[in-house]
């Protein structure tokens, strides 16, 4: 071990490598103990690290680091739209993660393809030391140049045609959620309101909300099915023609957040009472769900933790720690129940 010497010599700096040995732990669990990485361990095997650290006056070796070759210590964040508000909780959980270790969180807005592949550069000439993608309608080519350049980076709940490394929630168990909390209030003619087309979070949502009807006996036929822009384009258009083709539609479920305020916002336009009328539930929870009136009801998704481990997932990369691609199954997703859902109209 680098600190045991001859008495007199001055020891050498401890090395995590020297913890995790004294520990007996690998020194990805050492790493992640010490960093406010997440892993479950037991009290006595965190106890463990903390005191072999303390005894051998461990610190982790910033300058060492700083020596590499174009380092930066910054790390990017890529989103699509920085006025949705489902960001901002990755966000917060990614910077905690980054601050952490002393890194800090560069935010990038990649609202066009342009400002999209001008932020991917930055990572390609090494002006940053990492990327987190959360956005999902960067093609497949541009996450291939990624890895062929050696970069670091994952991608935050998408994943990638071959091993890009990726973080994801439990889409289609959310979507599950929001179908189950219709059917448990009695409603039996659900229509869906589902993403863009092509997007992978918006297809397992899709697919979660399709499944659970199914197994519950229900159909979801086309005509109760539309894709919208996660922004609510299309929102109004898709509503209308749910209800000139199926009137007797008392559920909706969205695909997000910002989809189920523009549903509510159309339905009272056309003079439908929530949730006498119909019932809206939407994807993500966020303040703005108590804010508007009614209050919408909404599946609470592990957003935060995602961005955590997304960002954990991202320094462990760059410190040369393997990694392993995760969904995150807890906490699992809850339903956040407010005036927007309720027992379905009988006639």
């Amino acid at each position: 071990m680098r600190n045991q010497t001859n008495s007199g010599l001055k020891r050498s700096a401890a090395t995590l490598r020297d913890v995790a040995e004294m520990a007996q732990v690998s020194t990805s669990t050492a790493s992640r103990i010490l960093h406010g990485g997440a892993i479950r361990v037991s009290d006595d095997t965190r106890a463990r690290v903390v005191q072999a650290a303390e005894s051998l006056r461990y610190r982790p070796n910033t300058l060492a680091r700083s020596l590499r070759t174009k380092v930066t210590r910054t790390v990017g964040f890529l989103i699509p739209d920085i006025q949705n508000p489902v960001y901002a909780q990755m966000i917060a959980g990614a910077e905690e993660a980054a601050q952490a270790q002393g890194y800090a969180l560069l935010l990038m807005n990649s609202s066009s393809g342009e400002r999209r592949r001008a932020f991917i550069e930055l990572l390609v000439e090494d002006r940053l030391d990492g990327l987190i993608i959360a956005d999902a309608t960067i093609d497949d080519q541009w996450i291939h140049r990624l890895q062929a350049s050696g970069r670091t980076f994952v991608l935050v709940n998408r994943r990638a045609r071959g091993n890009a490394p990726y973080v994801v929630l439990d889409d289609q168990g959310g979507s599950a959620l929001a179908i189950q909390h219709l059917l448990d209030l009695g409603h039996r003619t659900i229509a869906y309101l589902a993403g863009p087309p092509g997007v992978e979070t918006a297809e397992q949502r899709f697919e979660g909300a399709l499944k659970r009807c199914q197994e519950a006996g229900l159909p979801l036929p086309p005509t109760r099915v539309a894709s919208c822009g996660f922004n609510g384009e299309g929102v109004a258009a898709a509503v209308d023609r749910f209800f000139s083709e199926t009137p007797e539609i008392t559920g909706i479920a969205t695909a997000n957040i910002v989809i189920a305020f523009a549903a509510v916002q159309r339905l009272e336009a056309r003079g439908l009472r929530i949730p006498s009328d119909v019932s809206v539930v939407g994807f993500h929870e966020t303040p703005m769900a108590t804010y508007v009136s009614p209050g919408v009801t909404t599946v609470e998704m592990p957003l935060m933790e995602l961005g955590r481990r997304a960002m954990l997932n991202l320094l462990d990369q760059i410190a040369g720690i393997p990694v392993r691609n995760e969904v995150i199954t807890d906490p699992k997703p809850r339903i956040v129940q407010r005036h927007s859902t309720g027992t379905p109209r009988t006639s």
